[in-house]
Parts: structure tokens; C-alpha cells; sequence
């Protein structure tokens, strides 16, 4: 009687082809019985595992992980551990994705000076962000940011008058609170000019008053002998502009005395 040969496998025996007689129960490894072979020396010894690793791999928030486990190149079993005695389902290494740990952001309204934001979360975990609380869109970093308004400046309001020789200032105030300053430029002078003529025994000149701030100063003036003297021009303090007059009648009534005098000696 012929037994089949049957491949060993990873785990089992195998066998080669064997005759066995049914009248003696000896065995023959030929069909017509010439050759007599030993008991069991058919056994072909199963081969054993042979074990392919896959490392583990950690989860991430999207992403499924996996612990390591191995799968025999041979049988396509798999197993946890390197001797291939624990086996294990397909897929039962596999490690759920964690999905993502929303933090969040509030929004923050922009200032005239700083920027704002609308909400935005924060994943603690890959560090991704994203517009919504269910962490589906995702947003890139700074998208939330919302640019400052600017300064909103009012009509100004003057804070010092110019004057006519020095500048004034207005001062513009925000809804903030911040102001700044702008220079207003001075008025300058505005005179009004009075002209007293020459006569035969003094000189004439024109004086110049400012009509708002009342600072003068002498333009020029002509003395009695027809001749023309220029004083100091521009603004004059009124004290040296006294002196300087006093001056010019001590010199007049010096110039008529010695007029007199040669007219009496000439007598």
C-alpha cells in the first residue's frame, strides 16, 4: 500500500512516498517492493519558522502606530515573538491613531498698536494648528493674526499759541489715548509803521511797531544838514532806542550851537 509523499511545513513533519506490505507490515520505499526501508525514515523534519521583524512604529495624532511583531517568509503567520511560538492575529499589532489634543486660543481684538488674532487651537501633541475644534482644517502659523487698526487721529487741538518770533504746537489725541505734536509755525511780526519827518533842527525817521506783541525798531532817519544815517536795522529794545535818540538830540543841539556861535563871531 503507497503512502503519499507531503511536504514538510514550518510546524508539521513531512514525508517522502513509502509502500507498506499489508501481509508482513514491512516497508518499501519502491512500489514493487526490492527495496526495504527503515520505519519512519520517510520523515522529512519540519523546517521551523522563518521570522521577518517589523519594528514598532508609536502612533501619531493621524496616523496608526504598531507594536513589533514578526511574519514567517515561509507559512506568512505571524507571531510576537522571535521564536515564533507565540502567533497572533493579523492586524492585532496594530496601535489606534491618538487623534489630536486641542488647545486653545481666544480671540483677541488688534489695538492701535499690536495685532490681534482669531481663535486658533493648538495641537499639545504634534504641534499643527487648526481653525476649528474638531481639528479638521488645518491652518498655517500666524493665519490667525489680524493686523493693527493704526492710529485714528482727531481734528488737533492747539496747546501753546505761536507767537510772532517762536512756534506753537498742536496736539492730535487718539481714541487710544496717544497724542502727538505737530509744530505751528510762528506768526512773524505784522507792523504798522509811523513816519516823523526831518525838521530844520532834527532828523526824521520811520518806526516800526509790531501790532501784536508791540516789539519796534527804527528804519533810518535823515539829520538836519540833509545828510542820510542809518542806525542799526531789525528789531531794537526799546531802552537802546532811547539812547540811541537821546544821542541824536545831543548831537543836533551841539551842531545848532556851533552854528550860533560862528554866526555871532562873524557879527
Amino acid at each position: 500500500m503507497k503512502t503519499q509523499a507531503t511536504d514538510a511545513t514550518c510546524t508539521e513533519d513531512g514525508n517522502s512516498a513509502y509502500y507498506t506490505c499489508s501481509a508482513c507490515g514491512k516497508y518499501f520505499s519502491d512500489a514493487e517492493g526490492t527495496t526495504e526501508i527503515e520505519k519512519d525514515s520517510w520523515i522529512i523534519q519540519a523546517k521551523g519558522h522563518t521570522l521577518v521583524k517589523t519594528e514598532a512604529v508609536e502612533a501619531t495624532c493621524t496616523e496608526d502606530g504598531n507594536s513589533a511583531y514578526y511574519t514567517c517568509s515561509v507559512c506568512g503567520k505571524y507571531f510576537s515573538d522571535a521564536e515564533g511560538t507565540t502567533e497572533i492575529e493579523k492586524d492585532s499589532w496594530i496601535i489606534q491613531a491618538k487623534g489630536h489634543t486641542l488647545v486653545k486660543t481666544e480671540a483677541t481684538d488688534p489695538t492701535c498698536t499690536e495685532t490681534g488674532n482669531s481663535i486658533y487651537y493648538t495641537c499639545s501633541v504634534c504641534g499643527k494648528y487648526f481653525s476649528d475644534e474638531a481639528g479638521t482644517t488645518e491652518i498655517e502659523k500666524d493665519s490667525w493674526i489680524i493686523p493693527a487698526n493704526g492710529h485714528t487721529w482727531d481734528e488737533g487741538k492747539v496747546t501753546k499759541e505761536p507767537t510772532c518770533e517762536q512756534s506753537g504746537v498742536m496736539t492730535y489725541t487718539c481714541a487710544c489715548g496717544q497724542t502727538k505734536e505737530e509744530q505751528i509755525p510762528a506768526t512773524g511780526h505784522e507792523y504798522d509803521s509811523v513816519v516823523t519827518p526831518p525838521t530844520a533842527t532834527e532828523g526824521g525817521y520811520t518806526t516800526h511797531t509790531c501790532k501784536n506783541c508791540g516789539h519796534s525798531y527804527v528804519d533810518s532817519f535823515t539829520d538836519p544838514t540833509g545828510g542820510s544815517v542809518v542806525p542799526p536795522t531789525g528789531p531794537v529794545d526799546d531802552g537802546i532806542t532811547q539812547i540811541f535818540w537821546i544821542s541824536v538830540v545831543m548831537l543836533a543841539a551841539l551842531v545848532l550851537g556851533k552854528a550860533l556861535l560862528n554866526k555871532k563871531t562873524i557879527q
